[in-house]
């Protein structure tokens, strides 16, 4: 065979040609060979090399290859990479599996002796390859750092010096990538806590029992299934003892919660606070107050790289006082148009930052050596860092073993700002794949690199704007948060690989919206609207942006296509595996059991497999055992702690699976997403305008005349009586009427010397009403004379005339301040004088102003038939609804007079300012009472009545929700180019200062094209709050804005999978059902009394919270009590007509009545189970829910209310009352409501019981002899559903027993006397009033001087001293008046009638008549006295007009009238009142309960003379004034079908009655002083000169009687009425003083000769602060005191005196007087029975007694055998027997009947209170004639007696002192010069009080008055007379 020889001596390999074309000298291929280059024959020929030794040896696979080296010689090592693993595909990367080899291995050459080699990384999830293309090119060693890229991995490098000190160091991809990890999520701002409820199920409880109450806290949110955000419900208390949650609303009306056994439940808190008040904390309350301010982190790793920064939260902020605008901020902001409060209330976060493995493992998994706290401010281009936190500070505290490590910033300043390179690095520039890699200087080069991943397909998901709900923590992490309305959004994902590199945005494969759970989901793009008024802000959290996945994110792991794939993947086809309810999780082992339902679903968990994990993103499952079944569960091992994600969760329905999912790492894919948002419409502005005017303002007036008319001349059109206003017809005269005119009438002249002036002119029904400055009297038809003082300038002659139909059309709004440049005018294009400027701002209105309206009719407290100018009104309600209204009017607010006084008068709205203001409004402390003031002051009408009504137009603002078309400004001006004019004398009508703020100082306004209405009409629009937002500007930068949304895909895809959106519970039920409903009423409210409706409507929800609608169906299936009672047919399930919506109602007749006994708690408490039908993936699945509800209780009722069991008792009464009450059930009777109920009385019942039958009877202590005088206050209170034991504990009052008392409407018990009704409650004194005349007859033969013409006017000259002619005094002083016949008279009543006689004859007196009426007519008595009707009772605002008892014609003569006839048609009166209609009753009803006492006082004034000449007085006639009167009653007449009572049927049927003590006589006139005047009038006053001389010239004597007497209307209810005759009669004059005669009357002052009458509720006293009134003289605390046994000298202070007419107290010189009276001569009696030894009474016969009378304390006669020294009588009238007495001693021997026995009173008389002297002794009444019980104490329970010796006792009470004749009163000595001089005779004294007792009184044995019938001359009637009170006047 051939030799083939080659030789290669050009030594080079050849291998781009054909074997067949390589040349010679050259070769293909070659291995350990050498060319031989020797001169040899060897030249060019191939040699073998020799071998290598092998010197060490690795521990590796034998099929491994070294695919990658580096050798350092400066460090003699050289480093290798190693794997057996050969990648199957040349395109397609796929992973090494756990059975391959891979490993990095250092050789150090540094010991020739012992060269070692050590594994620095080791693991098959190096993912090595031997393939060529995955070969080892680019590896360098910087110091210790090594950096490699095998073009299959993402560049990795690790730290040789660590890796060779702690073996194992590297052991993920995460840890050696060059890419670091990144964080994920951002910080959080909430704390939230998951548990379950472990207690039965319950509805309304506020306390109930959870698996654990680890983290939670008070102030804590709760929220789940049947527990909404929106109501608020949060923790007040934890039990860590008993894991027992409290929880309330903070409302009292709150009622509870529902609850479920095994409920999940949340709850949730911010971490967002304000910790300034907390004195230990040691922040700066106001760094954050003006920042808006965000917080993220960063991770730095072991060789000093650091992350890129996790998410930034949004921004950390929530405004002071919550965002609401409180305590004048409205009206701050109008003014300033900012809003200056509207700062950060933040100070205190705890930033709660996700850590990627538990603390403790944070250098050991992921390399992190820190982690610095990030700061941005929302303005600021830096980020900053407040805090870096190492690693072993993490680890050693209390964060180890958790990933959530929490940082508290407490508002400190950054400690370093970052450069601007971290500032803009989103993610690191390191490619994901590189061929080659080198290094220059300290940087790291690649090439050949792809640098990112082909940015994967768009996702399947749609975006909607939706409420912040608590599906989400939005609403609690970002409470004031919310996406802006009227803007476009853009949403897309942005997925991230593990080091965050991220993709492009990936937007939406869906263009078209879907509907899913009722809401709308629109692609990719979505747009914010405006919210409607259909909002409920209560509930409302704000807006945020939702976002639903309909498929999972899919992306293929594709090399060529660039396609990374997932991070997690689940094992095999993805179908997971599906769980029972026994799965459990302890720690890393996991146990679970297959459900047998769902086969296919079996992909558990293997080794090498991935789970997620609880404290880091997923943990290696490393050993699995079990074959699922219940006998032998998986048991699952991991490397860390395994999620609770892989618990069974009891939300979902059975028929849906419990699926979970195992994972395949793939360390490139895609690990995270981000959701980013595109909003390019950014900058925007508030305007905070001072209201809105929609429209113009009206009735604008300019302009001025000069009128240079004089006169015109008028008729009146109608008569005016003493009235201001004169009517006159339209007519070219009266037209020009302007203010400022005077008047005169032509006619007559007004009376009056001042001119008279016009103050307001006005049109009104067709004529001219023209208001003078004061009453005038004016007959129709007289020429009434109008002068112009000079030329009158008139003003507002024009009328501006602005666009009409512009309303909702056209609005103005004031800019101020920051205003005009948010909204600025268009200064461009503009002339030099151009004044109104265009513009073209759009707006968009966010809160509009309103006027709300208010309406009340008000007293103007102006005098009738007045106009009065006044700025102030006021009011008085007792109505809920006035007193509401009274409440809201405040400061600003506008007011208008609508309506007032008669029809003659003209309209408010046409005389008041339109720019009228109140200034303030002063209520008293209950709102009752209100003073009103405003400004400018205004003309009122005056009225006898409240009959004006003033609107009330208050400041007020509202959201206004916008249209998406905007509002355009398209002029700016000022106030005066606009045309809009202040008020002022030319524009006194204008409507545009009221409007417009500020308008005087002529500010810019604009005005406004708006859409749709905006803003208030000028009628209603007062400047308040409102607000327009510019239209924003748009950005040209297209920007995606990172979120805080952030997760693993991998969690997204399984939410996705495994969501079920089937139901699983219900909307909020608000079940509220209680036992006052009616079912068949009609109301709609839930719980409401009539209503049959307890739930809320309400559908069934998935998942996620989103309602189930469309063909969902509900159904009631079953309802079961506590007591395991079948109750479905008292219950209904309506459909609301929405789809999907239902509610539960109550039925007519249930089967067990709804009513809250005792047994509630099991028979009302009910468990509703619910069928849903829904439809899942094409078939109709159902699903029982379960809802529970409890009966809840309503208070008990106390049938009528606690008041209408007041009553009125005796002291000796036992039965009281009978309190009906009864369950507060619908139901009105049967033994179900009215059992279980417990009567108690809580106060005031310490004198009374009251049994279970609520009966209230008197209960008195031991000790206690009689019920004491008073008024008790009992508070009853009325329990249900009571038992013995309690009922649960934790139960709010709807489940428990409830109470009802009676603390604002008490039960009060009077003992003594009742109360009087309304119109008697106020104390009146001085009732009759008026102007004061003095009367004069006819003087001389000049008949001009007329009868009894009036002289005591200011107004005529010659008043009191001059110009009387022949009257005037000659002599004495001024203030003394002389009248020229004997007929006239000066007193307070001025109606002078002669009393009887004739006319011409001078009778000895005049007398005039009042009248006093009690009743419900009217009373308004003719006082004119030019008028022929003076003294008739007229037409009055009350009707019927009263029918008076008037006098006999036998008790006056009338007066003539001016020209000397007589007055024919007038009436007798002076004056007289309705006294409730004074006293402000509306609807007066007369005396019908209670007792009033009446006093009447006379009063006569005197002089002194000023002649030195002395007279003897008792020569002189003595005059005097005198007052009787005359009692009327008319009963009431009953109904007896209706019970109502009235006076109708017995108009004339007046009876002259007398008082309770029958002191005032029945017939005739009389007094209570004297009883019939006929015997003497007691009641009188009179004066007389006195010869004294006196230092001080004209110092007046008075003299003053007073008596009183007391009506009972409980006793004779009725109509009551009350004539007085006031009489006074001359005398005569010194000539000394007056030569020419006559007589002379008390002075002409107009106090001279008065009467006094005052009418008060005897028994009680009515004060604003106790409106209900009160006892005046209370036991205990305001008894009246009297003093026994009085002396001047030592008498109590404030005590009355009181005792018997035996007591001798006075001193010289009355003592021997006074004694003399007290003698009782000493008459005979006969005994009429024997008296026996020992016996202490005696029986007379009749005729002694009849003859005799008797009374106690007279002496027996003691020489008669038998009776001992010093006897005396002590009771009379004994057994009711009136001739048996009682003795103070016993008969000592037998004493025969027939015996003649002496009984009298000497002067040596003891007195029988000698034991008693100086007592003070109480009473619950404090007027003497009417005390019926005396006491020792001031609680008025010791009943006082006396106590003789032989023991009686016995009451005594007050009896009225007889006056025994002379009927004139004692005066003491006056003063002169300090000097006391004393008396000359009875009648020079000064009165003073009686040095007597004042009252005494005959009892019977019982203590009892004794009624010795009726008055006569010999004796007193049954009460006597009433006490006289004198006064001393100067």
């Amino acid at each position: 065979m051939a030799k083939l020889q080659n030789t290669f001596l050009k030594s080079k390999m050849n291998k781009d040609l054909d074997d067949r074309l390589i040349p010679t000298g050259e070769y293909r291929d070659a291995l350990n060979i050498t060319v031989g280059k020797s001169e040899s024959s060897s030249v060019g020929t191939a040699q073998n090399v020799l071998g290598n030794t092998a010197i060490v040896t690795f521990n590796v696979p034998a099929a491994a290859k070294c695919i990658g080296k580096i050798e350092d010689d400066s460090k003699n090592i050289a480093i290798f990479f190693i794997t057996d693993y050969e990648d199957s595909s040349e395109t397609q990367i796929n992973d090494a599996a756990s059975t391959n080899y891979c490993s990095i291995i250092l050789v150090d050459f540094n010991d020739s002796e012992n060269i070692t080699s050590s594994v620095l990384v080791e693991g098959y999830w190096l993912n090595l390859a031997t393939n060529n293309q995955y070969t080892i090119t680019g590896v360098n060693l910087i110091e210790n750092l090594l950096f490699w890229t095998d073009n299959r991995n993402q560049p990795r490098k690790i730290n040789i010096d660590t890796a060779l000190t702690t073996p194992g160091y590297y052991t993920t991809e995460h840890q050696i990538s060059v890419a670091k990890y990144a964080p994920v999520d951002a910080i959080q701002l909430f704390k939230k806590i998951d548990t379950k409820i472990n207690q039965t199920a319950a509805s309304s409880v506020t306390t109930f029992i959870v698996d654990s109450v680890v983290g939670i806290t008070v102030g804590m949110f709760m929220i789940s299934s049947t527990v909404e955000g929106s109501e608020y419900v949060q923790v007040t208390a934890v039990n860590t003892g008993t894991n027992q949650v409290t929880v309330s609303t903070g409302n009292a009306n709150f009622l509870g919660i529902q609850v479920i056994d095994n409920q999940d439940v949340s709850f949730l808190t911010s971490t967002m606070t304000d910790a300034s008040s907390d004195t230990s904390w040691s922040g700066d309350p106001d760094y954050l107050e003006s920042r808006y301010v965000r917080f993220s982190y960063r991770i730095r790793y072991d060789d000093n790289e650091y992350s890129t920064f996790a998410p930034f939260t949004q921004i950390c902020f929530i405004p002071k006082q919550k965002g609401y605008f409180i305590n004048g901020n409205e009206e701050s902001a109008l003014r300033s148009t900012i809003v200056d409060w509207f700062e950060n209330n933040v100070n205190n976060i705890e930033l709660l930052i996700p850590l990627p493995t538990t603390g403790s493992r944070l250098l050991s998994d992921y390399n992190v050596s820190e982690i610095d706290i990030l700061y941005k401010e929302s303005e600021g281009l830096t980020v900053s860092v407040l805090k870096t936190i190492s690693a072993n500070e993490i680890a050693s505290s209390v964060y180890a073993n958790t990933n959530i490590f929490t940082y508290t910033y407490k508002s400190s300043k950054p400690y370093k700002t970052l450069p601007e390179a971290q500032t803009v690095r989103v993610y690191d520039k390191v490619p994901v794949r590189a061929r080659a890699q080198e290094v220059s200087g300290n940087r790291v080069i690649y090439g050949n690199y792809r640098d990112a991943w082909t940015s994967p397909d768009p996702i399947n998901y749609n975006v909607s704007v939706q409420n912040k709900t608590d599906e989400f923590t939005n609403f609690i992490e970002y409470p004031n948060h919310t996406l802006k309305q009227n803007r476009n959004y853009q949403v897309g994902f942005i997925l991230a690989d593990k080091y965050n590199r991220q993709s492009s945005v990936v937007l939406s494969s869906n263009d078209d919206g879907v509907t899913t759970a009722g809401q709308l989901f629109g692609g990719s793009t979505v747009y914010s609207p405006y919210e409607n008024d259909q909002l409920d802000v209560k509930k409302w959290f704000g807006n945020a942006l939702r976002v639903l996945v309909n498929t999972p994110i899919s992306v293929l792991d594709n090399t060529q296509a660039g396609t990374p794939g997932l991070y997690a993947n689940p094992i095999s086809t993805s179908e997971g595996f599906a769980i029972t309810n026994t799965a459990t999780i302890s720690g890393s082992v996991y146990t679970f059991i297959l459900d047998p339902l769902f086969p296919t679903q079996n992909q558990v968990p293997e080794v090498d497999s991935y789970m997620r994990g609880q404290f880091t993103d997923y943990v290696e499952v490393l050993t699995k055992t079990g074959t699922g079944t219940s006998i032998d569960p998986y048991v699952i091992t991991t490397s860390g702690q395994i999620n609770s994600l892989y618990l069974f969760d009891n939300t979902q329905p059975a028929a849906v699976a419990n699926t979970r999912f195992a994972y395949n790492i793939n360390a490139r894919g895609w690990y995270s997403y981000k959701v980013v948002v595109k909003q390019q419409e950014q900058q925007y502005y508030n305007s905070y305008l001072p209201g809105m005017l929609n429209g113009y303002p009206k009735g604008q007036t300019s302009g001025s005349n000069v009128l240079n008319i004089q006169t015109e001349i008028v008729p009146a059109l109608s008569s005016v009586a003493s009235g201001s206003i004169i009517i006159f017809a339209t007519s070219p005269s009266s037209q020009n009427i302007i203010t400022g005119m005077t008047v005169q009438n032509l006619n007559a002249a007004f009376g009056t010397a001042d001119s008279v002036l016009v103050t307001e002119v006005t049109v009104n029904a067709g004529n001219i009403s023209v208001t003078l400055d004061r009453q005038v009297s004016v007959t129709a038809n007289d020429l009434i004379k109008f002068i112009y003082p000079q030329s009158v300038t008139q003003y507002g002659v024009d009328t501006t005339s602005f666009p009409v139909n512009e309303i909702n059309k056209t609005a103005h709004v004031v800019l101020i301040n920051d205003n005009i440049n948010k909204i600025p005018r268009d200064l461009t294009e503009v002339g030099p004088d151009q004044k109104q400027f265009r513009s073209s701002v759009e707006l968009y209105g966010r809160v509009e102003n309103f006027g709300l309206t208010l309406q009340m009719l008000f007293n103007t407290s102006v005098p009738e038939q007045n106009t009065q100018k006044t700025d102030e009104i006021v009011y008085n309600s007792t109505t809920s609804d006035g007193i509401l209204i009274l409440a809201t009017i405040t400061a600003g607010d506008s007011i208008t007079a609508l309506n007032g006084g008669t029809a003659l008068k003209d309209l408010y709205p046409n005389n008041w300012l339109k720019d009228t203001v109140v200034v303030s409004n002063e209520l008293n402390a209950i709102g009752t009472n209100a003073t009103i003031k405003f400004t400018p002051p205004q003309l009122i009408y005056g009225n006898p009545r409240p009959t004006t009504t003033f609107e009330f137009v208050k400041e007020e603002n509202k959201q206004y929700y916008p249209s998406r078309k905007a509002d355009t400004v398209n002029t700016i001006s000022t106030a005066t180019d606009l045309n809009f004019l202040a008020n002022g004398v030319e524009n006194i009508r204008g409507s545009a200062a009221l409007n417009l703020y500020q308008l005087e100082s002529n500010p810019l306004i604009a005005r406004i094209s708006t859409v749709n209405a905006i803003g208030e009409t000028t009628g209603q629009m007062i400047p308040f709050l409102s607000v327009y937002e510019t239209k924003p500007i748009k950005s040209q930068l297209e920007i995606f804005w990172e979120t805080a949304s952030t997760g693993l895909i991998s969690d997204l895809n399984d939410d996705v999978l495994t969501g079920f959106d089937g139901p699983v519970g219900f909307t909020s039920i608000g079940y509220r059902h209680f036992e006052d409903q009616n079912p068949s009423q009609t109301g709609t409210g839930t719980g409401n009394p009539d209503s049959a409706y307890i739930t809320n409507a309400f559908t069934a929800v998935n998942n996620q919270g989103s309602p189930l609608v469309g063909t969902t169906t509900l159904t009631l299936t079953s309802v079961v009590d506590g007591a395991t009672n079948a109750r479905l047919s008292d219950f209904e399930l309506e459909a609301t007509g929405n789809p999907g919506e239902y509610r539960l109602k109550i039925v007519e007749n249930p089967s067990i009545p709804f009513v809250f006994n005792r047994n509630a708690e099991t028979l009302q408490s009910y468990t509703f189970n619910i069928e849903v039908s829904f439809d899942s993936q094409g078939q109709t699945l159902t699903e029982t829910l379960p809802i529970t509800g409890r009966l809840g209780n309503i208070q008990p009722i106390i049938v009528g209310g606690c008041d209408s069991y007041s009553v009125t008792i005796d002291q000796q009464a036992s039965a009281v009352a009978t309190i009906n009450a009864k369950n507060g059930a619908f139901q009105s009777s049967g033994a179900n409501v009215q059992s279980d109920i417990f009567y108690e009385i809580l106060t005031g019942g310490q004198y009374f019981n009251i049994d279970q039958s609520g009966s209230i009877t008197v209960d008195l202590p031991t000790g206690t002899p009689a019920l004491p005088i008073g008024v008790y206050t009992l508070n009853v209170r009325v329990t249900d559903a009571y038992n013995v034991d309690a009922l649960t504990t934790g139960l709010s009052n709807e489940f428990n027993s409830i109470s009802t008392d009676c603390v604002s409407q008490s039960v009060v018990i009077t003992v003594g006397q009742e109360k009087t009704p309304g119109g008697f409650h106020i104390d009146k004194t001085d009732i009759f009033k008026g102007d004061v005349y003095n009367y004069r007859g006819f003087q001389g033969t000049d008949p001009t001087q007329g009868f009894y013409q009036y002289t005591f006017d200011p107004t005529i000259t010659g008043f009191g001293k001059g110009g009387f002619g022949l009257c005037e005094p000659a002599g004495g002083n001024d203030g003394v008046v002389r009248m020229c016949t004997t007929d006239t008279v000066s007193n307070r009543i001025a109606r002078p009638t002669t009393l009887g006689g004739s006319i011409s004859s001078g009778a000895s007196g005049n007398v005039k008549f009042a009248v006093l009426y009690m009743g419900p007519r009217g009373i308004n008595i003719n006082t004119d006295p030019l008028s022929n009707n003076m003294g008739n009772n007229e037409s009055s605002s009350i009707t019927p007009t009263a029918m008076l008892p008037e006098p006999s014609s036998n008790d006056y003569v009338v007066p003539l009238d001016k020209n000397g006839n007589s007055w024919s048609t007038s009436g007798p009166f002076a004056d007289g009142i309705n006294l409730e209609v004074q006293n402000g009753s509306i609807s007066p009803v007369g005396l019908i309960s209670g007792q009033v006492l009446i006093t009447n006082k006379v009063i006569a004034n005197g002089d002194w003379s000023n002649s030195s000449t002395s007279f003897n007085r008792n020569t002189m006639s003595a005059g005097q004034v005198e007052l009787d009167y005359k009692i009327y009653r008319r009963g009431l007449v009953t109904d007896l079908i209706t019970g109502e009572t009235d006076y109708a049927s017995n108009n004339a049927s007046w009876v002259q009655v007398s008082d309770v003590n029958k002191s005032v006589p029945t017939t005739g006139w009389g007094n209570a002083c004297t009883g019939s005047t006929a015997n003497g009038n007691n009641l009188f006053a009179k004066v007389q000169f006195s010869d004294q001389k006196q230092t001080i010239a004209q110092q007046a004597r008075v003299a003053s009687r007073e008596d009183s007497f007391v009506l009972d209307g409980t006793a004779n209810p009725g109509e009551y009425c009350i004539i007085y005759r006031f009489t006074n009669t001359p005398f005569q004059t010194p000539g000394t003083i007056n030569a020419a005669g006559g007589v002379w009357y008390p002075t002409g002052e107009s106090n001279g000769g008065t009467m006094s009458v005052g009418v008060q509720d005897l028994n009680f006293k009515y004060t604003p602060t106790v409106p209900t009134g009160e006892l005046r003289f209370a036991p205990t605390t305001n008894p009246a005191q009297f003093s026994v046994n009085p002396s001047y000298s030592n008498s109590v202070s404030g005590a009355f005196p009181v005792g018997y007419n035996s007591q001798f107290t006075t001193t010289a010189p009355f003592d021997q007087t006074q004694k003399d009276k007290a003698k009782v001569p000493f008459q005979n009696y006969v005994l009429a029975q024997t008296a026996s030894v020992g016996d202490d009474e005696l029986v007379f016969t009749t005729a002694s007694i009849t003859n005799n009378g008797i009374s106690p304390y007279l002496n027996l006669d003691q020489s008669v055998t038998g009776i001992q020294v010093d006897t005396f009588t002590t009771v009379i009238n004994v057994g009711g027997d009136v001739n048996r007495v009682k003795l103070s001693k016993q008969i000592t021997s037998s004493i025969p009947s027939g015996t003649t026995i002496s009984i009298g009173r000497t002067v040596g008389l003891l007195n029988p209170f000698a034991q008693n002297a100086n007592t003070t002794l109480y009473s619950t009444v404090g007027r003497v004639n009417t005390v019926s019980q005396f006491f020792y104490d001031p609680a008025c329970t010791n009943v006082f007696s006396i106590i003789n010796n032989d023991n009686s006792e016995s009451l005594f009470k007050l009896y009225n002192q007889r006056n025994p004749a002379p009927n004139y009163l004692n005066y003491s000595t006056a003063f002169d010069g300090g000097i006391a001089e004393p008396p000359t005779s009875w009648d020079n004294l000064m009165p003073l009080p009686s040095p007597t007792p004042i009252a005494s009184v005959r009892l019977d044995a019982d203590g009892n008055v004794v009624n010795l019938g009726p008055y006569s001359s010999s004796r007193d009637g049954d009460r006597g007379l009433s006490p006289i009170a004198q006064e001393l006047n100067a």
